[in-house]
């Protein structure tokens, strides 16, 4: 499972009430599936939805259980739209999905369980543009690195952080971070430290290993209270920030750069002679003494083959009749083809992809 989570901003916003780690795999799960596939009806089996969750897979009857707490619980999660017109103010509350159903087996004597068989969901109009249709405004991350992490609230600050994964900061006002996190209200300060903030870090900056690539989600990851004047020692905290590394997307770790040489060394056609495979040789040396995707001055266009995209894998690249093309193979194993009038957009457009 490699699937990518993309989704507007303004999803971050909707509070998750009391989501345990498991319906936040689920819910994560099933955008990875819906996103940027306009309105449609989805059905996810029971098979499907185990594929969702990490450690073990769960019996029927636990994801019925777990399914129909999802329903509950995400159907709490209103989302408020407010329009503003001169000193008129109008406030809407929808909630994402227009449609969510939940189909089992029963005893038709006792009316208990017997088998969960699948969901049927549909986003609703209003929102699509939370998952379809994306462009630049989004957030993004594995789905598999989502779900090996432990503790709902450190899903929830992962899902934060990654939208700001350029900049390497996020900051924001202390109720509205509290509200987003679904922090209690009787939480203290000193608890929201122990219990919350402080095991979210460590978890968020512990090395893991995902696909034979160790990696660590947020690197140098810190938090700073903001507060403001008033009574006490230091005064009110009024707001907080997290500082991090920035994540380029350009840039590749030692061992992906190993990998990506084996693979781009196992793909030189059979046909190709030998002037190609000193070419592409070169090209493989220049990604590994610069830890980073080739600007050539001549396209060597082999150096693209093996890069991850959002969609897929580069497989193929190639310049026919002055138009430079890559194709792709994706998550569904099918292949697509995409084309380019110059090597500038190529690469314009492996920089804006690239994970």
């Amino acid at each position: 499972m490699n699937q990518i989570v993309k989704y507007h901003n303004d999803f971050n916003k909707i509070k998750l009430p009391s989501f345990n780690e498991l319906q936040q795999n689920l819910l994560f799960g099933i955008i990875s599936k819906i996103r940027e596939k306009g309105d449609s009806i989805f059905e996810f089996s029971a098979t499907e939805l185990n594929e969702f969750v990490k450690e073990r897979n769960y019996t029927k009857k636990e994801l019925f259980q777990e399914v129909s707490n999802l329903k509950t619980n995400f159907f709490k999660a209103d989302f408020t739209i407010i329009e503003r017109e001169g000193n008129k103010v109008a406030e809407r509350t929808i909630n994402l999905f227009q449609d969510f159903t939940i189909f089992y087996e029963d005893n038709k004597d006792t009316h208990d369980f017997v088998k969960f068989e699948k969901i049927r969901i549909q986003v609703n109009p209003t929102f699509q543009y939370l998952l379809n249709g994306i462009i630049s405004n989004f957030t993004r991350f594995e789905l598999v690195e989502f779900i090996s992490l432990s503790g709902k609230y450190t899903k929830t600050l992962y899902r934060l952080l990654k939208q700001f994964r350029s900049t390497g900061y996020l900051k924001m006002e202390w109720e509205e971070f509290k509200r987003v996190i679904d922090i209690p209200e009787n939480k203290t300060m000193g608890e929201i430290d122990k219990f919350i903030l402080k095991p979210a870090l460590k978890e968020l900056t512990k090395p893991r290993t995902l696909f034979d690539i160790k990696r660590i989600p947020f690197e140098n990851l810190s938090y700073t209270k903001i507060k403001g004047k008033g009574r006490g020692r230091g005064g009110n905290v009024i707001g907080i920030e997290f500082t991090f590394t920035i994540q380029e997307p350009l840039e590749l770790k030692e061992e992906t750069i190993k990998k990506e040489s084996q693979e781009l060394t196992q793909e030189i056609p059979p046909e190709a002679n030998q002037h190609q495979a000193e070419r592409l040789q070169e090209c493989i040396d220049r990604i590994t003494k610069s830890k980073r995707i080739p600007t050539p001055t001549a396209p060597i266009m082999y150096a693209y083959v093996g890069i991850h995209l959002e969609g897929g894998k580069i497989i193929n690249a190639y310049k026919s009749q002055n138009v430079y093309s890559i194709e792709i193979l994706t998550e569904d194993n099918s292949t697509i083809i995409l084309s380019f009038a110059t090597i500038t957009e190529l690469e314009s457009y492996i920089k804006e992809h690239q994970i």
